[in-house]
């Protein structure tokens, strides 16, 4: 199922829809208006229109007062849940990491810990290195951090963290003020939910259904549409990356319906 996924969410690009229906026209001489049409259904989806309509719906109810929140705004939890996205292995011999727009969540959970919110973060992924040494970088003892390299996508994350919370007190640790250990019960659980704002819906869907008995508090990070596209319609504006932003929230649009109505 998981390949499936990604395979599908390949297919449904509107990117490569648009290059695969724009080369075969090409290739079979289409009529040129034909032609036209396509390439301006694709400069339509790479201005900041589809990202208006599709991104902003997802992150708008996050916001406080019109405001994205801050780490001090958030209440106590047993620990930060840090979901993967936005680091990349540093793959060359110079220490550092490799951070993409997402890595702002790795920033939060940070932020969360430095404000005292959790004694704990637990980070998701595959650039284990990367994100354990900027988290270290930003003041957070390796101590306080576990990391888990077997959870590929939300709905396996929500998964694997239930099992780690119901394994034994170590999977949240120890108060780093108290040295007290917290409750083992899972119904009394409270996680801090860090991932980016337009992904955090279908997140927290995910993790309603298969974490069942741990409280889940948001705490979105990573407006790329409220940064971005919040200042009216803009025709002109044409360009690739914007087009993959567009997909992302897309595909968060997809996911979430399909996860709600079909699982």
């Amino acid at each position: 199922m998981f390949y499936l996924n990604k395979i599908i969410g390949v297919m449904m690009s509107p990117t490569v829809m648009g290059l695969v229906v724009l080369a075969a026209l090409v290739l079979f001489r289409a009529k040129r208006r034909y032609l036209w049409t396509v390439l301006g259904l694709l400069w339509f989806w790479m201005s900041a229109i589809p990202g208006r309509i599709l991104g902003l719906p997802l992150e708008r109810e996050w916001l406080v007062d019109g405001e994205i929140p801050t780490a001090e705004s958030f209440p106590t939890a047993d620990a930060i849940v840090c979901l993967g996205g936005g680091m990349a292995a540093a793959m060359n011999k110079v220490h550092g990491v490799n951070m993409f727009p997402g890595a702002d969540r790795v920033w939060m959970a940070a932020q969360l810990w430095n404000a005292g919110k959790a004694p704990k973060i637990i980070c998701t992924g595959t650039s284990k290195a990367s994100t354990l040494g900027l988290l270290m970088d930003f003041g957070v003892p390796e101590s306080a951090i576990t990391f888990l390299e077997d959870a590929r996508n939300t709905e396996e994350e929500a998964k694997r963290i239930v099992r780690l919370f119901d394994c034994s007190d170590r999977s949240i640790g120890k108060s780093r003020d108290e040295g007290i250990e917290q409750s083992t019960n899972l119904n009394h659980r409270t996680i801090l939910l860090v991932t980016s704002s337009w992904h955090m819906r279908r997140a927290k869907l995910m993790f309603e259904k298969y974490a069942k008995g741990v409280e889940i508090v948001p705490a979105p990070t990573d407006f790329e549409a409220t940064i971005f596209f919040d200042n009216g319609f803009d025709f002109r504006e044409l360009q690739p990356g914007t087009a993959f932003m567009n997909e992302y929230y897309l595909r968060e649009w997809i996911g979430y319906f399909g996860y709600k109505f079909l699982r």
